[in-house]
């Protein structure tokens, strides 16, 4: 049986906040940004599978003057952060995309004197890149281009047709036959694990999510899946 995995809970959550401040204020650190998933879920305990959306960012910010950890999360998460709340973490919802996600961070950080950033653990070097490029001996204009790429991207050539037939085929032919071995009392992880493996021997490379759900509607459909089991009158 595959067991899901053990998540933190407030008293955990609380104990990392607060040790991170220790260490904020030991740095002369007033807030921190935490840009990765790694570590927006670390502090926040905050699960979703809109990690999977690139123009939804999910953003934690810790205040050294502030006791709770908060993030800044698409309104798209409000049910899922309703579902599990935690006393140490703040919600801050955005109404839109990538741009109104930014504003509300610098919203939430604009009462601080200064802004300003260490090392950049997004792991691509981005942060630095812009700050080298923006130095003053340099003339460079700085602009977002992804509707230049978008342009090309959004055609699909012939060469993507293959691999997206390949890989609809791999997804329908592992659910249904994933049904067959679906019973009552299996929880929503089991479940998942079982597609993913079966996924893989099909000759998927990878499966970085896949949600599963065996709720009754209404429900938030960002709430990865956990130890809920299956039961009478679920959808799946």
């Amino acid at each position: 049986m595959a067991l899901p995995p053990l998540l933190p809970g407030e008293e955990e959550i609380g104990a990392r906040i607060a040790r991170l401040r220790v260490n904020m204020a030991d740095a002369n650190v007033d807030a921190l940004i935490l840009t990765s998933r790694q570590n927006f879920e670390y502090y926040s305990g905050f699960r979703t599978l809109f990690w999977a959306s690139d123009n939804r960012p999910l953003l934690a910010i810790a205040r050294r003057d502030r006791a709770e950890v908060a993030i800044i999360i698409n309104s798209s998460e409000e049910r899922n952060a309703q579902a599990r709340p935690n006393c140490h973490v703040q919600p801050v919802f955005y109404h839109g995309y990538t741009e109104v996600a930014v504003s509300a961070a610098g919203e939430f950080l604009n009462d601080l004197p200064t802004v300003d950033y260490g090392l950049d653990m997004f792991g691509r070097g981005s942060i630095a890149l812009f700050d080298h490029l923006r130095g003053a001996s340099r003339t460079f204009r700085l602009s977002d281009q992804a509707d230049l790429i978008w342009q090309q991207r959004l055609v699909k050539v012939s060469t993507n047709w293959p691999s997206k037939r390949q890989a609809c085929r791999i997804a329908t032919e592992s659910f249904f036959a994933g049904l067959a071995h679906l019973r009552l009392g299996m929880n929503k992880y089991e479940f998942g694990q079982l597609l993913k493996q079966r996924m893989i021997a099909l000759g998927a490379d990878s499966v970085d999510s896949l949600p599963v759900r065996f709720d009754p509607p209404g429900k938030s459909y960002a709430q990865p899946k956990h130890d809920v089991a299956f039961a009478r009158g679920n959808f799946i």
